[in-house]
């Protein structure tokens, strides 16, 4: 088979479906370089059983289910988070024991105590990915609370402490890097060696700050695009712990989650998506779910984000919101 062939069968599987869930579209942060407005609260309790409608009606039919967990941020709502993901395992247990369930979580980990990690754990929450902007100094210049306050040392002491923990899990710390504090990096990267370089569940993965139509795009000292990968392979080289270096599969080219028909996202209004960046954005609102756990999809909005597999566009299939909107990323 051809590497299209494998895409293509692969984002059209009826029997795998991807939910990316929006708990709450609220945050404790407020990062410089946000593109959020944090309008919504937390998720319906409408919406949070439509859900469990959902998964009960497809879960004898799936052979994968994987659940992203996004935001604002998720563990502001974590009791939403842990009874979803309680219904899953406890019904894939009783209905399809052979199902391959997988969960991940993208978190500022503020929340994120060794307590709480391994109640996720223990319910299929496995994958984490957490951003972290510099040394402690350059972080919270950027990643700071709603209220201006720094988040660096509660961050780290999360980490650590998760580090300390014996329950198995893959933790992705996204560095973040632009003009404005790439010669700060270096300092990190000595400490993430130090830290996790040794633990074989911390992987690091660098990534540059782009304009996604936040309120502080003008000011942001964003790395041009031609230049990315150099600068990215400078802080690779300086990464002493190569082995803990993430990147995206070579393997297969890479397509957007956001290409794929078996991915949906819920917010938590009960409104369904395909783009975690252009939330707002005219054609990303594709439906709804009803509170029986079927969905209404918009098709015209929804054949937008599909439309890279006509002719096998990698571009496209990389990254539909930017080929629609000018706005977002390539990889």
């Amino acid at each position: 088979m051809t590497d299209r062939d494998i895409l293509t069968a692969q984002a059209f599987n009826p029997r795998f479906l991807n939910l990316i869930l929006f708990p709450t579209e609220k945050c404790n942060f407020r990062c410089t370089y946000c593109y959020e407005d944090f309008k919504l609260g937390k998720m319906k309790p409408w919406v949070i059983n439509a859900i469990k409608e959902l998964i009960s009606n497809r879960i004898n039919d799936l052979t994968r289910l994987e659940i992203s967990w996004f935001g604002g941020e998720p563990l502001i709502a974590k009791n939403i988070v842990l009874d979803i993901s309680r219904f899953i395992v406890e019904n894939a247990k009783k209905y399809n024991p052979d199902l391959d369930y997988r969960s991940n979580m993208t978190t500022n980990a503020y929340y994120l105590n060794r307590e709480l990690f391994e109640s996720l754990v223990v319910n299929g929450i496995v994958d984490f990915q957490i951003s972290l902007d510099g040394p402690k100094r350059i972080h919270d210049l950027s990643r700071v609370m709603i209220n201006g306050k720094g988040t660096f040392d509660s961050i780290w002491k999360n980490l650590l402490d998760i580090r300390n923990s014996s329950k198995k899990a893959n933790i992705i710390l996204r560095i973040h890097f632009d003009m404005s504090n790439f010669n700060y990096l270096e300092e990190l990267i000595d400490q993430l060696d130090v830290e996790f370089g040794e633990d074989d569940r911390f992987n690091f993965y660098f990534k540059t700050i782009d304009k996604l139509g936040g309120e502080n795009d003008d000011k942001l000292q964003t790395i041009p695009f031609n230049k990315k990968d150099t600068y990215k392979d400078i802080l690779r080289h300086n990464t002493k712990a190569k082995e803990r270096l993430f990147e995206l599969s070579e393997k297969l080219p890479y397509v957007c989650y956001a290409s794929k028909p078996n991915s949906i996202g819920i917010r938590s209004d009960g409104s369904l998506i395909k783009c975690t960046v252009g939330l707002n954005h005219e054609s990303n609102q594709i439906g709804k779910i009803n509170p029986d756990g079927t969905l209404s999809i918009h098709n015209e909005n929804m054949r937008k984000w599909i439309i890279g597999f006509d002719d096998f566009d990698l571009s496209t299939l990389a990254c539909p919101y930017f080929k629609m909107s000018g706005v977002g990323e390539l990889k």
